[in-house]
């Protein structure tokens, strides 16, 4: 049997901007000052390692329309409202 899931969207007039809190270069060389980022969705993803369903967020960057999916804690650990 099929589970329906529930997700909650943010209305166009409720966005809010993210940016990442760490603007420093990473060990990867990339930057991410003057990031910004939009939750578009409130989702649930089941972890691949563990089997076990959790909160996740899915969100764009307004910049570049690029969509990423973040484990919710994750997100809201790693990035601060502008």
């Amino acid at each position: 049997m099929a589970q329906v899931v529930t997700v909650q969207a943010e209305s166009d007039m409720e966005k809010k901007i993210y940016q990442h809190k760490d603007k420093a270069v990473g060990e990867s060389g990339y930057s991410h000052d003057g990031k910004y980022q939009v939750i578009t969705v409130e989702a649930r993803m089941k972890n691949p390692t563990t089997r076990e369903w959790q909160d996740c967020v899915i969100y764009a960057d307004i910049d570049t329309d690029a969509v990423y999916v973040r484990e919710k804690q994750d997100f809201f650990d790693k990035f601060e409202l502008e």
